[in-house]
C-alpha cells in the first residue's frame, strides 16, 4: 500500500497588541448559571478560563439551560464596550440571545444576536457595568440548553479589531484545517482532490449518486474515486489496486477521506485493513479530525473483526453517533475496539478513555459471553468493567445478555511487556492491551476496590430506554455507597444485586452460597438487593447481606419487607452452615460450570415451595429464561407467604401465621424441603 507520510508547512500567526491596554475583564470575574461539561468536571469554570483551542463534544466549555442566564460579575465596575463569546461549534447548531450590562440604574440591553454560532463579536457604546449577562433564548438543540466555550469582556480602544483570543482561536482553526492532516497519510486526496482548487470545485459540484476518478499512477486504472454520498465530499483511495477500469469503491482495503460539511478539509477517514489477505476487512481506523466526538485533538477509533465476519461498525455520515449507530454496530462475538488521542507534544497516538473494549465468544456460538472495558489514559488505567453472560442463554436476535459485572477502580499502570502496538497508515499507534491476553492480564492487576452488580431479573437496559435493549456495554453499575457510578446509564438498582469489596480483597473471584442459591463476590463486605415486586418503579423490599467476621463471606441476612429502611428479620446461620469453599474465578468458563448448575437448582428449589403455596406457577407468565424465571418465582412466592401469613394473623389463627413464617424463613435460607413441609402442617 501507499501510506507515506504528507507535510504541510503551518501557518504562523503573530498576535498584534491592539488589545494590550484592553485586560480581559472576564478573567477576575464570578460566573453563575453554568456549570462546566461533563469532561471539564473539577477543572476551572471553562467559559472563563482564556483556552479557545481545547474543547471538544464533552469537554472545555460551560453549559446551562435557557431559563438560567450566564452572568458573570466584575471584580469592579468598569466601562465595557465590546464583548467576545465563542459559542460550542463542534457540530452545526445556532443559538438567539442577548448581552445586558448592570448600570447603576439596573439592566441595560447592549446588544443581541440571532441564529449566532461560533465565534460572535459584540460592540456597543462604552457603557459602566458591574456585572453582564448572556440571555439565551433559543436553540437548535432539542435539550433546551446552551454552550459556552469562552467569554471575554473588553474597554476596548479599538473595539473593531480582533481580540488576542480570537486570533488564537483562528490560529488554532488554520492549524486544524491543514496542520493535522499530515498524521493521515492521505496524500493522494490531498494533492489531487482537496488542495486542487479546481478538482475540489468539480467534486463539490457532483449530484448525489455521481463519482469522478483519476489515475493518479498512469496504469490505466482508478486510483482516487471521488463521489457525493448523501451530501458528503468523499475521496476514496484505493490502495489493493482493485477498483478496475469501471471503478468501484470497496471496504477490504481502501481508505475513505470524507469532508462532511464540505468545506474543503477532510473530517472523517475511515481505513480498511485486509491483515490476512481473504479480501474482506478485518481492522478499520477511523480518524475523527474536525467536529468530532474528540473536540480539537485528533482522534483514532481502531476497530478489530477477530471473528473474521466482515462486521465492524456502521456509521452515521462518516461518524458514530451513539444513539444512531449503536444497535447497528458489531459488539458481538469476538470483536474489540480501542480510542486514542493524538498527543501533539509527544506526537503520538495515545490509548484514552475506553482503550481497550474488548468482546469474546468463547463457545464460539457468534454471541458475546464475554466484555471487558478499560478506561484511562495510556499505561494508566483507572476502571475495569468485566462482564459475563453467566448462564449463557444469548440467543439469535438477541445478541446481548450480560447477567453479571464486575466494576473495579485503579489506578493501575500495565507493565510495558503486557502491551503491544498496531500499524497506522503514518507510523503506528500507542501502546495498548491486546485482546487475546486482555482477560487474564486484568485479572491480575493490584485494583483497590470491586464492585458487583448481578442483574436479577434478566433484564440489563437502561431504565430511560423505551426500546428496552439489552445492553451491549455489559453491566454499567449505578452508585452505590462509597463506590462511584462508572460509565453510564448506568442499569439502574431495582431488581439488581450490588456488593462492595472496599479493599478488594478477594480478587474479583466469587462463590456459591447454599442460603440464597446465589454467586457472591468473594471479599465483600457488604451486599443489597432491591426488589420491586410490583413494576411500578419504586422498591417493594430490600435483602441486606453483611460479612460480619471478615472472611470473605456473607454470614448475615437482613430483610425489609416495606423497603422502609425497617428489617423485620435476620437470619445468622449457625455454626453447621459453610459455604460452598471452592473460590471461582473471573472466567466464563468457571463461573458458567459453577453457576448453571447452582441456578437449575434453585429454580426446582423454588418450584417445589410454589406448589405447595398452591397455583402460583400458572397464575401469570413465567420468563423462559432461568434467570426470569427464578426472579418471577422468587418474586411471587414472597408476595404469596405475605399475604398468607397476613390474612391468617387477621383471621386469629397465630399458628398457622407462625408455620407459614416459618416455612417462609426457610425457603429464604435455601432449605425447600422444611419450608414444604411447614406449609403441610400449617395446611394440616
Amino acid at each position: 500500500m501507499n501510506r507515506r507520510p504528507w507535510s504541510v508547512a503551518l501557518l504562523l500567526l503573530t498576535v498584534s497588541a491592539a488589545h494590550a491596554d484592553a485586560p480581559n475583564l472576564a478573567l477576575n470575574a464570578s460566573v453563575t448559571g453554568v456549570t462546566n461539561a461533563s469532561g471539564s468536571r473539577g477543572k476551572p469554570l471553562a467559559a472563563t478560563d482564556g483556552d479557545v483551542a481545547d474543547y471538544g463534544q464533552s469537554h472545555g466549555y460551560a453549559w446551562g439551560w435557557l431559563k438560567d442566564p450566564l452572568v458573570l460579575t466584575l471584580a469592579e465596575s468598569a466601562g465595557i464596550n465590546k464583548v467576545d463569546v465563542l459559542l460550542l461549534d463542534v457540530d452545526p447548531r445556532s443559538y438567539d440571545f442577548r448581552l445586558e450590562g448592570l448600570a447603576p440604574d439596573g439592566w441595560t440591553r447592549l446588544a443581541e444576536s440571532e441564529t449566532a454560532s461560533g465565534w460572535v463579536t459584540l460592540t456597543f457604546d462604552p457603557v459602566e457595568c458591574s456585572a453582564i449577562r448572556l440571555v439565551f433564548t433559543r436553540t437548535s438543540l432539542s435539550a433546551g440548553s446552551y454552550h459556552v466555550v469562552e467569554v471575554a469582556a473588553y474597554d476596548a480602544p479599538e473595539p473593531d479589531a480582533d481580540s488576542p483570543l480570537k486570533k488564537a482561536w483562528l490560529a488554532t482553526r488554520e492549524e486544524r484545517k491543514v496542520g493535522d492532516l499530515h498524521l493521515l497519510g492521505i496524500d493522494e486526496a490531498l494533492e489531487h482532490v482537496f488542495l486542487d482548487e479546481d478538482m475540489l470545485a468539480r467534486a463539490k459540484a457532483l449530484e448525489e449518486g455521481d463519482r469522478r476518478w483519476l489515475d493518479t499512477d498512469g496504469d490505466g486504472d482508478a486510483d482516487l474515486i471521488v463521489l457525493n454520498d448523501a451530501g458528503v465530499l468523499v475521496c476514496v483511495i484505493d490502495d489493493d489496486d482493485d477498483a478496475g477500469a469501471a471503478p468501484d469503491a470497496d471496504e477490504d482495503s481502501d481508505c475513505w477521506v470524507a469532508d462532511v460539511d464540505r468545506d474543503g478539509s477532510p473530517d472523517r477517514v475511515i481505513d480498511y485493513w485486509d491483515d490476512d489477505g481473504d479480501g474482506d476487512v478485518d481492522r478499520a481506523h477511523h480518524y475523527y479530525v474536525h467536529h468530532g466526538w474528540f473536540g480539537s485533538t485528533p482522534g483514532l477509533v481502531v476497530i478489530w473483526d477477530y471473528n473474521d465476519n466482515n462486521q465492524t461498525w456502521v456509521l452515521d455520515r462518516y461518524s458514530y453517533h451513539q444513539g444512531k449507530c449503536q444497535w447497528k454496530c458489531d459488539f458481538g462475538g469476538d470483536e474489540g475496539f480501542s480510542i486514542f488521542r493524538h498527543d501533539k507534544r509527544s506526537d503520538e497516538w495515545v490509548a484514552d478513555w475506553e482503550c481497550p473494549f474488548y468482546f469474546y465468544d468463547p463457545d464460539d456460538d457468534g454471541l458475546a459471553e464475554v466484555a471487558v472495558r478499560l478506561e484511562g489514559h495510556g499505561r494508566r488505567m483507572r476502571a475495569l468493567r468485566y462482564s459475563l453472560n453467566a448462564d449463557n442463554d444469548v440467543a439469535e436476535g438477541q445478541p446481548y445478555d450480560y447477567d453479571m459485572g464486575i466494576t473495579a477502580l485503579g489506578p493501575i499502570e500495565f507493565a510495558e511487556a503486557d502491551l503491544v502496538t498496531s500499524a497506522l497508515r503514518v507510523g503506528e499507534t500507542g501502546p495498548y492491551l491486546p485482546w487475546d491476553t486482555a482477560r487474564d492480564v486484568v485479572r491480575d492487576l493490584p485494583w483497590t476496590q470491586s464492585c458487583l452488580v448481578w442483574d436479577e431479573n434478566d433484564l440489563n437496559i437502561d431504565p430511560n430506554d423505551r426500546t428496552r435493549h439489552e445492553r451491549w456495554e455489559g453491566i454499567l453499575n449505578a452508585r452505590y455507597g462509597a463506590f462511584p457510578q462508572v460509565g453510564g446509564p448506568h442499569c439502574g438498582t431495582l431488581n439488581k444485586r450490588y456488593e462492595h469489596d472496599a479493599d478488594n480483597s478477594g480478587k474479583m473471584m466469587l462463590y456459591a452460597s447454599p442460603v440464597d442459591g446465589r454467586l457472591h463476590l468473594f471479599g465483600a463486605e457488604s451486599g443489597t438487593l432491591w426488589a420491586d415486586d410490583d413494576a411500578d418503579g419504586r422498591p417493594d423490599r430490600i435483602v441486606q447481606h453483611s460479612d460480619t467476621d471478615g472472611d470473605g463471606y456473607f454470614d448475615t441476612w437482613q430483610f425489609d419487607d416495606g423497603a422502609d429502611g425497617s428489617f423485620e428479620r435476620t437470619y445468622k446461620p449457625d455454626d453447621a452452615y459453610s459455604p460452598v469453599d471452592v473460590l471461582i474465578p473471573l472466567d466464563w468458563g468457571s463461573v458458567t460450570q459453577a453457576y448453571v448448575p447452582l441456578l437449575e437448582a434453585t429454580v426446582q428449589g423454588h418450584e417445589q415451595v410454589a406448589r405447595a403455596l398452591g397455583g402460583i406457577l400458572t397464575e401469570m407468565p413465567i420468563s423462559s429464561s432461568l434467570e426470569g424465571r427464578r426472579w418471577a418465582l422468587e418474586r411471587r412466592i414472597h408476595l404469596a407467604f405475605s399475604h398468607n401469613i397476613s390474612a391468617e394473623t387477621d383471621a386469629g389463627d397465630e399458628a398457622r401465621a407462625e408455620k407459614l413464617a416459618d416455612a417462609r424463613a426457610f425457603w429464604e435460607r435455601g432449605q425447600y424441603d422444611a419450608a414444604t413441609r411447614h406449609m403441610r402442617a400449617s395446611a394440616d
